[in-house]
């Protein structure tokens, strides 16, 4: 244990970097080394990152964003095509069976949306989702209004 010659209150360590630990010591036990450390690390992070656009990578900034936009454009681009392909799909099954249904009832058949395109309440999609085929006096005795049923 040190105990200084002279009893002041700036001898009260052996040499500097017992003081530094000491201080070092007591701000672990308070915690506020973790917040400090975590603090100095993000802006150090921060800077570092700015500094590599600036420096190193002329441009890299625009290149990575055009390659993030081209790789969502990809996404949401599969996406879409599978959409299509699928209404398409169910729309020319939807016409074959109005085919079939003819042939065996002799009676005209539609192919409709089940929520109108252009209603006056509300309009729907040309989905897959949205087609039913029903007979043709039915059809047209709807025209473009959507009953809810309970």
């Amino acid at each position: 244990m040190f105990s200084p010659k002279i009893n002041h209150p700036k001898y009260k360590f052996c040499s500097l970097t017992c003081k530094g630990k000491a201080k070092y010591i007591r701000e672990r036990a308070s915690g506020k080394y973790h917040e400090q450390k975590q603090q100095q690390d993000k802006a150090k992070i921060r800077a570092q990152q700015r500094n590599y656009y600036q420096t190193n990578q002329a441009g890299r900034k625009e290149y990575v964003l055009t390659k993030n936009a081209e790789r969502r454009y990809l996404v949401a681009k599969s996406k879409a095509l599978f959409d299509i392909e699928l209404t398409s799909f169910v729309f020319q099954e939807a016409k074959r069976l109005q085919k079939q249904r003819k042939t065996y009832t002799s009676i005209n058949w539609h192919v409709d949306h089940i929520i109108p395109l252009r209603g006056k309440t509300v309009c729907g999609l040309h989905t897959w989702s949205n087609f039913q085929v029903i007979p043709k006096l039915e059809n047209l005795r709807k025209g473009n209004n959507f009953a809810v049923h309970d």
